[in-house]
């Protein structure tokens, strides 16, 4: 299949941003908590997917890090990564673990994908944080469109512990990394432009994540926040299981 090649460009080059995150906190504990998630999401699955041979859409797979851990549970793949240096590493990543038969790897944005056949699982995993304000309901339709009733979307994104949602950019100065709060305004034009070094992110509520799948008709039969060990306030990140309605 020939891919339509996406303009898109992720803004932390190599992951140094997020690396240097994680290098102020318990690793250990970070590793741990990721486990737990994932272990969380592969009940869900084998809970409320029924169908003999699954599909899974990872929208947004990155350097294709969650597809090993997926893959056993699934007997297709489609992975989608809009951004090219990504995509080129998540596909030597696939080549190199003999994995590449069983998953197509597109360069493409979720909006641009159509697919052929059904979807049982949408695995969308810290993308939804990156993306503008007015693209979340697009992309969210995109999901609604693509899965049948019954479909399970699994999602991860940074939480806000307070009623609020709230905006970050982020960077690295020397071997620190350092995030300051900014207005949503700045946020949108930052996702628009794609500054390599500067990495935006959106920090929702849980009423806000209830209210952008409940307008997408998915009912959420799975909240938990996590990250705790590098929260300011509680945890940074949430994952929520939803089932299309």
């Amino acid at each position: 299949m020939t891919d339509k090649k996406s303009e898109y460009v992720y803004s932390d080059d190599s992951d140094n941003i997020t690396d240097i995150l994680m290098s102020g906190t318990d690793t250990a504990d970070w590793e741990r908590e990721d486990n737990e998630i994932n272990d969380r999401a592969i009940g869900l699955i084998k809970k409320l997917v029924t169908r003999k041979e699954p599909v899974l859409l990872d929208a947004g797979c990155g350097t294709g890090r969650l597809l090993p851990t997926f893959a056993p549970h699934f007997s297709h793949i489609i992975a989608l990564e809009p951004d090219a240096e990504r995509y080129e590493e998540a596909k030597g990543k696939l080549k190199h673990l003999g994995m590449a038969h069983k998953i197509d790897l597109r360069n493409l944005c979720v909006e641009e994908y159509r697919p052929s056949g059904r979807i049982d699982v949408v695995l969308f995993n810290h993308v939804l944080q990156h993306i503008g304000c007015n693209q979340i309901d697009t992309v969210m339709r995109t999901f609604g469109r693509i899965q049948d009733v019954g479909g399970l979307l699994l999602l991860s994104t940074c939480h806000s512990c307070t009623e609020k949602d709230y905006f970050t950019k982020a960077r690295v100065v020397g071997s620190k990394h350092t995030e300051e709060e900014i207005g949503e305004e700045e946020f949108n034009s930052l996702t628009a432009g794609g500054q390599k070094g500067l990495l935006q992110s959106h920090f929702f509520c849980q009423k806000s994540i209830e209210r952008i799948l409940q307008q997408a008709n998915y009912r959420i039969v799975d909240f938990k926040p996590y990250h705790h060990s590098i929260a300011k306030n509680g945890c940074r990140d949430q994952f929520v299981a939803a089932v299309k309605s």
